[in-house]
């Protein structure tokens, strides 16, 4: 037997190859009772004022949304963030709907109006969200609740293996 017939890929892509046809064998479909307890869980995490519970509650949304971190321009700092990033027909950045948690006082936050990059004003209230000097409407486990229905309101019920989240919660 020679390497030609068995090799499927080369180097790098051999991972990548082994990674994707594993998760193709995954069962990544859910059930709205899944979406309700992940929400619930999220709920349990942020009353126990606990950091990581939140967290990684809020990477799974993200990763069923299809939500990404804000680009590093927008300076949120220690403000975990999760958002639908665009970039508009005027090449001008979006950022938003998004989710803002704030570790380091146990607060959650959700801002339902994109942010633009090019808008100073814009930018200055999204900065003062994030550090608590300012506050929105949706806070608190009404925004374990907005994510749920988000979720529930799209169609398929399959995370999508096309947007894996990496250890660190980033998304691609």
């Amino acid at each position: 037997m020679v390497d030609s017939d068995i090799k499927v890929s080369a180097k790098d892509k051999s991972v990548e190859t082994v990674q994707r046809e594993a998760v193709q064998l995954l069962d990544l479909t859910y059930t709205d009772g899944d979406i309700e307890h992940l929400a619930r869980e999220g709920m349990a995490w942020l009353a126990g004022s606990d950091a990581g519970g939140v967290e990684e509650t809020l990477v799974l949304f993200a990763g069923l949304l299809g939500y990404r971190k804000p680009p590093p321009s927008f300076g949120l700092g220690q403000t975990v963030c999760y958002g639908v990033h665009a970039i508009g027909p005027d090449k001008v950045v979006t950022f938003g709907p998004l989710v803002l948690f704030r570790p380091a006082d146990n607060t959650l936050a959700w801002m339902n109006e994109p942010v633009s990059f090019s808008d100073r004003q814009q930018m200055e209230f999204l900065r003062a969200v994030a550090a608590g000097e300012s506050s929105v409407a949706v806070t608190g486990d009404a925004v374990f609740r907005k994510l749920q229905t988000i979720v529930l309101e799209r169609p398929e019920r399959v995370l999508l293996a096309s947007r894996p989240l990496s250890p660190q919660g980033d998304l691609p």
